[in-house]
């Protein structure tokens, strides 16, 4: 998930980025802004599918259309 977000910044998106928990955020962030890019983060459950509708709802309200949404949920250990 971080690749490809990095990948979407580097390419001029804003990239909204959602985790379960926030200790990649502060890493991706500062990638972000050596980049010159636009980056926000948020902690949330994607099993949790209203609270994903929402946050939907909300980034369009925000940022407008969107036009590439990514559902990379994984764990790798």
């Amino acid at each position: 998930g971080l690749a490809i977000a990095r990948r979407f910044i580097r390419a001029g998106m804003h990239v909204h980025v959602v985790d379960i928990e926030d200790g990649n955020f502060a890493a991706l962030n500062e990638f972000s802004a050596a980049c010159g890019g636009q980056c926000s983060m948020s902690v949330g459950d994607v099993t949790d599918e209203p609270g994903m509708r929402r946050l939907v709802d909300d980034l369009g309200r925000r940022c407008g259309a969107i036009h590439v949404l990514v559902n990379n949920a994984g764990i790798y250990r």
